[in-house]
C-alpha cells in the first residue's frame, strides 16, 4: 500500500476514533444532566423541607440551654443531619448511577469496540475473526 494511501487511512481511523470519544462524552454529559442534576435538585428540596422540620423539633428540645451550648448543639444537630441525609442519598444515588452507567456501557460497547474493529478491518483490508463483545463493567 502506498504511503500516502496509508496516511489517509490512518487519518480516517483517527477521525473515527474521535467520533467515539465524542459519543462517550455526550453520553456522560447526558447522564449528569438527566439523572444526577435532577436527583441533586430533588434531594436539595427534600433536604430543606425535612431539615427545617427536624431543626425546629430539635430546637424545641434544647431551647433552654445556655446560649453557647445552644449554638454548639444546634450546629451539631445541623451537621449531623446533613451528613446522615447525604450519606443515605449518596448510597442510593451511587447504585442508580452505577446501573445507568452499566446500561450505557452495554449500549455503547458495540459502537465503541465492534464498529472500529469492523471499520479498521475494511479500511486496512485486514480481516479479523468476529468476536462477541460484552461490557466488562457491571453494577457489581
Amino acid at each position: 500500500m502506498p504511503l500516502g494511501e496509508l496516511q489517509q487511512k490512518i487519518a480516517a481511523f483517527e477521525a473515527k476514533k474521535q467520533d467515539f470519544a465524542i459519543l462517550l462524552d455526550s453520553e456522560t454529559k447526558r447522564l449528569i444532566k438527566n439523572i444526577l442534576d435532577e436527583d441533586l435538585t430533588r434531594f436539595g428540596k427534600k433536604l430543606l423541607s425535612a431539615g427545617q422540620t427536624h431543626l425546629v423539633r430539635q430546637f424545641t428540645e434544647i431551647k433552654n440551654l445556655p446560649s453557647r451550648n445552644l449554638k454548639d448543639s444546634l450546629e451539631y444537630v445541623v451537621v449531623d443531619y446533613l451528613k446522615r441525609a447525604f450519606s443515605t442519598w449518596l448510597a442510593m444515588e451511587d447504585d442508580r448511577l452505577a446501573s445507568a452507567v452499566e446500561k450505557i456501557c452495554k449500549r455503547l460497547v458495540i459502537k465503541i469496540v465492534d464498529s472500529p474493529l469492523n471499520f479498521s478491518s475494511d479500511l486496512f483490508e485486514i480481516f479479523f475473526e468476529t468476536i462477541k463483545t460484552e461490557a466488562p463493567w457491571s453494577v457489581k
